[in-house]
């Protein structure tokens, strides 16, 4: 039987070999991003052979870029602002958490985003347009001052229309 030291890293090794903060790692795992990890007597396990987890940002980057170019030849020489290895990185760890898969070739529009890669770009697109929301909100009460403020002009103004009725 393996020695669970010799098959697994700790935190600190795959920060060290990731060049990435511990606590993003433990965070990653905890999400569940990290293939194969699990904790056992307060610490994390990484399988030696586990892929470093690519930035939400950048998987959601990506999976926008091949759902464009599948859908329409306007976006076939729109360009990702993202570097080679990170692309190659990350195009490995979407297609190992079943987010895209290959129909020919290895180039991103060669790829097809999947029922799970459809439903990820869905949920981060949902969060998004909350955020907008909110900053729309926050617009609207720079617009017109503090929301007491604007609550207590609107009282001020109807407060002599309903005495008069």
């Amino acid at each position: 039987m393996e020695n669970i030291e010799i098959a697994y890293l700790t935190t600190g090794n795959a920060s060290k070999l990731w060049v990435m903060p511990q606590e993003k790692i433990r965070k990653y795992c905890r999400e569940e991003k990290v293939r194969g990890a699990f904790m056992e007597k307060g610490r994390w396990h990484i399988p030696r052979n586990a892929m470093p987890p690519v930035e939400d940002d950048v998987v959601y980057k990506i999976l926008i870029y091949i759902l464009l170019v599948n859908s329409s030849c306007l976006y076939e020489d729109c360009k990702l602002d993202i570097d080679p290895q990170e692309l190659t990185q990350a195009i490995n760890y979407m297609s190992d958490f079943g987010y895209i898969e290959y129909s020919t070739g290895d180039r991103l529009k060669d790829c097809q985003l999947t029922t799970q890669g459809k439903t990820y770009i869905t949920k981060k697109f949902e969060k998004l347009s909350e955020k907008l929301s909110k900053l729309q909100a926050v617009k609207i009460l720079q617009t017109f001052g503090n929301i007491v403020q604007v609550f207590g002009t609107i009282a001020n103004l109807l407060t002599p229309l309903l005495t008069t009725i």
